[in-house]
């Protein structure tokens, strides 16, 4: 056991040196006994300031659903990290909105997490989701030069008319009856992504 918590305050200390341009760094663990600055990833985002570093603890104990309405880098240690036996830390749905500030420019990587949202009518731009394990990515109009990088999807990614400049490259996508992708413009780049379909006789599309 000692060893094991070894192994992820050093992976955490070598991610927290990379983050060295943040603003803030701010860590969030929900295991008892938690020494981080949060035990709520919703308090947390609540708290950040624009480009802050937000890191996970893996945990057995979900994080729950989350509004991200600012740029921050939420980051985990992988979505099957071996130094915490396979434990990730998990998050519901993440959704993006736009209020008085706009969360154009984060990331998320590193995470588990059910779904990312965004809400008809925004203009989120230049979000990068990268090495994660989620279940879908649902962006209607005018959410612009996002990439979507090196994750494992359970579900599709479907994207509004207007959603320009997306790349999609090196996703690992296990589908059951849906498209794989949705929606996509001519200027989205579709590269080296593997497609995993159901065994059934049911028709296929990997583009709607």
């Amino acid at each position: 056991m000692k060893n094991l918590i070894t192994k992820v305050v050093t992976i955490f200390t070598l991610l927290l040196a990379n983050a060295f341009y943040a603003q803030d760094i701010i860590t969030v663990d929900n295991n008892v006994n938690s020494s981080a600055n949060f035990t709520s990833l919703q308090l947390a985002i609540d708290a950040a300031q624009e480009n802050d570093f937000i890191y996970l603890y893996p945990s057995e104990s979900t994080y729950g659903n989350c509004t991200i309405n600012k740029k921050v880098h939420l980051r985990g240690i992988g979505h099957n990290p071996e130094v915490s036996n396979g434990i990730p830390a998990s998050v519901g749905t993440i959704s993006y909105v736009t209020s008085a500030t706009n969360p154009s420019g984060g990331s998320i990587s590193g995470l588990a997490l059910n779904s990312i949202n965004l809400n008809i009518g925004t203009n989120i731009n230049n979000i990068t989701i990268e090495n994660n394990k989620i279940g879908n990515i649902g962006s209607p109009n005018n959410n612009d030069n996002w990439v979507v990088r090196g994750n494992i999807f359970s579900n599709n990614i479907s994207v509004g008319p207007a959603c320009n400049n997306w790349l999609i490259v090196n996703n690992f996508f296990d589908l059951g009856p849906n498209s794989a992708l949705a929606g996509l413009r001519n200027d989205t780049n579709v590269n080296n992504n593997i497609f995993v379909l159901p065994s059934s006789s049911t028709p296929f599309n990997i583009f709607s």
